[in-house]
């Protein structure tokens, strides 16, 4: 069907068909490649007629070469953050940390457009260059680290690949240990407490990325997650169709920005897609609505600025295209517009810059806002003909669950308690909080490899720790406080598990903290092997 898609496109645009050398126009991934420079057009900043997806696509061929060309790094494989490739003083020369999030996902568009396999190429290549020359645990922005698990969740579910799933579910549980009650719930934006404050940027993306485990594992309780922290962001961070940014100790800041509706709309429409309830699909529509409407010029979406404000806009068009994937016309016309508005200033090299409505300077132009110039082509095709899934992808299977009550585990100076309604079992463990307190939960997998293993609990004391282990592996799992002891929620880690008999252990030691009341684990298999 991919190619089929393709086909049509490029023939319908006079390119040839996809083996044709008319037709493959987008640049080798594995060196750079000179661009035919193309002049810029001059008008004014009014939207351009509505394209169709086969005049839109040798525009976003074009510019997607041009980017490669001007940017790519394939000894490094990585990106430069310049087009002139200079590095600011004691800075590298290469793109940021979070921005080579957004960049992958770039790669994931023109994938999905193309089918070209040295796209295919690009993503694994980039997550190699990426992983070889940062340390994941060293960056203090959980929105840093859930900007990359989204990218890379995207990348499993278009690759089959489990590394990329595996790094986005431990990068989740790295961040729900974040999730509190502070301000009545949500996220903290900062790790190190150097930014006490709650933000947009960090919640709506947790919530995507939670409905993403919620769909690979069928664990209800990822689920649960998404909801609260969506209906905290609502009541906290939203006014009506109105997003604002953040919350911290000296109150809310109400600043407008276009990445904050994009992944807010995003999280609407996951969850609606998960839950079908027509509340979401209207807040999605809403925010998107709103934010056409206030932070446009003339149906252009605004300039904000140079560095981290540039590529901003490409956030929001990338949830557009859900929303116009959700039956709404209006969606994909207004990315055409932006599309071709962008495309008729950019600069006789082919890069467009952050200001859409003007001409590209000759001056220095960055990697983010480049990308997102090129990220509206690509996304203006999946709106206006939405491309399915990229050749090759193999569908997950359906997990099969195991779940074990604390009533069937082994315990070892622990006591079953049933005081506290919500139990799944005959009973819960509770009150341990002494060294060498534990339970056993045996459980049989069909095959060796990582598992989600998921927790039904309450702490209703506040946050808890303990010690999980399995195979002779141990790590510090996190209970996030509950509001009261028949508040059970449901929180995750990820193990190791041999093919057959396992048991996986729950103890309380030197590291461990708290009252905790356990009422059972669930253990999904892999859902790619």
């Amino acid at each position: 069907m991919k190619k089929a898609f393709l086909l049509l496109v490029l023939v319908a645009a006079g390119c040839g068909s996809p083996g044709s050398s008319s037709g493959t126009v987008v640049a080798p991934v594995s060196s750079a490649v000179p661009v035919t420079p193309v002049a810029p057009v001059a008008t004014s900043s009014t939207p351009a007629p509505v394209s169709t997806a086969a005049a839109l696509l040798p525009q976003a061929l074009a510019a997607r070469a041009a980017f490669l060309a001007t940017f790519w790094d394939p000894a490094q494989k990585d990106y430069f953050k310049y087009d002139d490739h200079h590095a600011a003083l004691f800075k590298s020369a290469y793109s940021d940390f979070w921005w080579g999030a957004h960049l992958l996902e770039t790669t994931l568009d023109a994938y999905a457009v193309t089918g070209d396999p040295r796209e295919r190429q690009l993503v694994d290549d980039h997550y190699d260059g990426f992983t070889a020359t940062h340390d994941w645990e060293a960056n203090a922005f959980n929105d840093d680290l859930c900007w990359w698990a989204l990218a890379l969740a995207r990348a499993y579910e278009t690759t089959g690949e489990d590394r990329f799933r595996d790094r986005a579910a431990t990068i989740f549980q790295s961040i729900a240990a974040f999730e509190d009650q502070s301000y009545g719930g949500g996220v903290w934006w900062k790790r190190d407490g150097t930014g006490p404050g709650k933000n947009v940027c960090i919640n709506a993306p947790y919530v995507l990325l939670a409905l993403h485990l919620h769909a690979w594992t069928g664990d209800p309780g990822y689920l649960d997650r998404a909801k609260n922290v969506q209906a905290w962001m609502t009541a906290n961070l939203t006014s009506g169709a109105t997003v604002d940014d953040n919350v911290n100790p000296s109150g809310l800041s109400k600043a407008q920005l276009t990445y904050n509706y994009g992944t807010f709309l995003g999280a609407s429409l996951g969850l609606y897609d998960a839950t079908l309830d027509p509340s979401y699909l209207a807040a999605a529509n809403a925010a998107a609505d709103h934010a056409i409407a206030t932070l446009t010029v003339n149906g252009v979406l605004k300039d904000e600025g140079q560095g981290d404000g540039s590529g901003f806009k490409m956030i929001l068009t990338r949830y557009l295209v859900s929303l116009a994937r959700h039956g709404e016309p209006r969606i994909a016309a207004f990315l055409a517009a932006n599309a071709d508005t962008a495309w008729n200033h950019r600069r006789a090299d082919g890069l467009m810059d952050h200001d859409w409505t003007q001409p590209a300077p000759a001056t220095a132009i960055d990697s983010f806002a480049a990308a997102s110039a090129v990220s509206v082509q690509l996304q203006a095709i999946l709106a206006l003909a939405p491309a399915p899934a990229a050749p090759g992808r193999t569908a997950p299977p359906a997990f099969a669950n195991v779940r074990v009550t604390a009533d069937k585990g082994t315990r070892h100076g622990l006591t079953l308690e049933a005081k506290y309604a919500g139990f799944m079992g005959t009973g819960y463990v509770a009150g341990w909080n002494q060294i060498g307190e534990s339970i056993d939960f045996a459980v049989s997998v069909p095959a060796a490899g990582r598992y989600v293993v998921a927790f039904h609990y309450a702490a209703g004391a506040g946050d808890a720790l303990r010690i999980v282990s399995a195979n002779g592996a141990f790590s510090l799992a996190s209970f996030p406080g509950s509001t009261a002891w028949t508040d059970y929620r449901t929180t995750s880690t990820l193990l190791t598990l041999k093919a057959g008999a396992n048991v996986v252990s729950v103890a309380y030691d030197l590291l461990s903290s708290n009252y905790l009341n356990l009422d059972a684990i669930t253990v999904a298999p892999s859902p790619a092997r």
